[in-house]
């Protein structure tokens, strides 16, 4: 895949995630504005991420490490993918099976100091939402196995329906009064998703067959690397675990106003830095099956060099903005100018994970991509000890400021420990060739965020209407942006000159395969 090959496909993956983290934006937006941050949001919140972080444990470190697997397979691979769908299948039977019945344990272990009737809504909704384990499973292997076959797009879309249903069930909650009607919405939304994304595989020549077989040789190669992998996860699920019940011991509507800025915040990392990660991630696993480590580097050190110069005025960007960009997208119904003010503290804290996490999501596939799942392992055991001593530390004199603020730090050293192993697996990155161009970033960030701060003071953002805070915003983001280009000009960056080259090369791609379509 060449340069243009991968920025156009990240193009696509950034559009289509875009347009789900969208969705998913609406729904914190109409949670919001339904049942602002109090005990019902707290409840739905704790009950919709259960399911999906313990999954994760198996589906989402399953999904991880099938590609690189996949790819060095010889013989039926068709038939290894229906192996581990079957699988992971039973396993979704019985964790609903297990939590259907005792959700309280499950509960109790995320936000044991949650007061009774929180608690209580929370294990109904959790009972109901444990029917959606097997297409939460599921999902995420096919979207993987059609990353395999370039069919980004699709993969990252077609998980829409979850989010629509649950909107849609949360708004009928509300008119009605009754609660639990969110979770039926969630699971029918996973369940319409799972059948989209089948159809989907299908089209690319997979027909699922029902065989188990235990013995394969390719199933064992992926167990071995699964165990470090799951691990990772866990540990990082270990890290939210604590959060929640660090959350829970504050005041009433804590865990949702750390929930309303995380995700005003992911689905920038989403945008930016995940599908980038996704695109890469089966190639680079092809260059380690080859043993070619010089093109693993190249993809990354290019990467980096093209990524600073986005992700570090936009981590500025938020810290400045974030009071008002709280407030438009979240402040309405029942959520007041109070939980705003939360909410916009949590979101300042969390910028700096635009950058980190973004880096890392694209470091962790390089190690995978060289069968290396150990030592992401031991870097999120390492990272997850700092977090919840930061927490402990903090949360004292900063209440949720400190929640929000040690994962961010956590997150810089996990990057930091990262990029050290990688060095050692693949050799050098040569980062620092460029240090100049990112000393000239820097200094056009620094500018942009004086010009941005000047206007926020000046101009009456959050005084009038949200129509007027909307308009308002917009004209600084248009400034701030139109700041940050000029001083790349001025300072001569390769950043815009390189930009400028790839679009003109993605264009002239697409015009010349235009007059060979009309040709034909």
């Amino acid at each position: 895949m060449k340069g243009k090959s991968i920025v156009a496909s990240t193009i696509l993956v950034a559009v289509a995630t875009v347009t789900v983290r969208l969705f998913s934006f609406v729904r914190e937006m109409v949670l919001a504005s339904s049942y602002g941050a109090g005990m019902v949001s707290d409840a739905f919140v704790i009950s919709f991420t259960l399911p999906t972080i313990v999954l994760a444990l198996l589906g989402t470190s399953t999904a991880t490490v099938f590609i690189p697997v996949y790819t060095k397979i010889e013989s039926d691979k068709e038939y290894f993918t229906s192996n581990i769908l079957t699988l992971l299948a039973l396993v979704g039977l019985l964790f609903t099976a297990v939590f259907a019945t005792f959700p309280e344990s499950l509960v109790f272990i995320f936000a044991s100091q949650l007061n009774t009737e929180t608690f209580t809504l929370a294990t109904e909704l959790l009972r109901i939402m444990t029917w959606a384990a097997i297409p939460i499973l599921l999902i995420g292997l096919l979207q993987s196995y059609l990353q395999i076959k370039n069919a980004f797009f699709t993969a990252a879309i077609l998980i829409i329906p979850i989010n629509i249903y649950t909107i849609l069930s949360i708004l009928l909650s509300k008119s009605v009064e009754v609660p639990s009607i969110m979770a039926y919405g969630v699971v029918i939304g996973n369940i319409m998703a799972l059948i989209f994304l089948f159809a989907a595989v299908y089209r690319k020549g997979y027909i699922y067959k029902p065989v188990i077989n235990l013995k394969m040789p390719e199933l064992q190669m992926l167990f071995v690397m699964l165990a470090p992998v799951i691990l990772s996860i866990f540990i990082n699920d270990l890290n939210q675990i604590v959060d929640r019940n660090f959350a829970s011991s504050l005041a009433v509507g804590s865990i949702s106003s750390l929930n309303y800025a995380g995700k005003s915040i992911n689905i920038l990392i989403a945008t930016i830095g995940a599908p980038l990660a996704t695109v890469l991630y089966p190639r680079m696993s092809e260059f380690a099956a080859q043993g070619n480590t010089v093109e693993i580097r190249k993809c990354i050190t290019e990467c980096t060099k093209r990524l600073i110069p986005v992700l570090l005025p936009a981590v500025v960007g938020i810290f400045i903005m974030a009071e008002p960009v709280i407030r438009i997208l979240f402040q309405r119904g029942e959520f007041t100018s109070h939980n705003t003010q939360i909410a916009m503290e949590c979101l300042r804290m969390y910028a700096p994970l635009l950058l980190f996490s973004s880096l890392n999501a694209i470091i962790t596939r390089a190690l995978f991509s060289v069968s290396d799942t150990k030592s992401p392992a031991i870097i999120s055991a390492i990272c997850v000890a700092v977090s919840i001593a930061i927490n402990f530390i903090l949360i004292g004199p900063l209440a949720h400021i400190g929640l929000a603020l040690s994962t961010s730090i956590s997150a810089m050293l996990t990057t930091i420990l990262l990029l050290i192993v990688l060095r050692k697996r693949i050799g050098l990155l040569h980062l620092k060739r460029n240090a100049k161009e990112w000393c000239k970033v820097l200094i056009a960030t620094v500018i942009m965020s004086i010009t941005v701060s000047i206007g926020l003071y000046l101009l009456p953002v959050m005084d009038g209407n949200t129509i007027q805070c909307i308009l308002l915003t917009g004209v600084l983001v248009l400034l701030g942006v139109s700041v940050y280009i000029l001083m790349h000009k001025i300072l001569k960056t390769d950043f815009i000159s390189e930009s400028v080259i790839l679009i003109r090369n993605i264009l002239k791609s697409r015009q010349n395969k235009k007059e060979k379509t009309n040709e034909l």
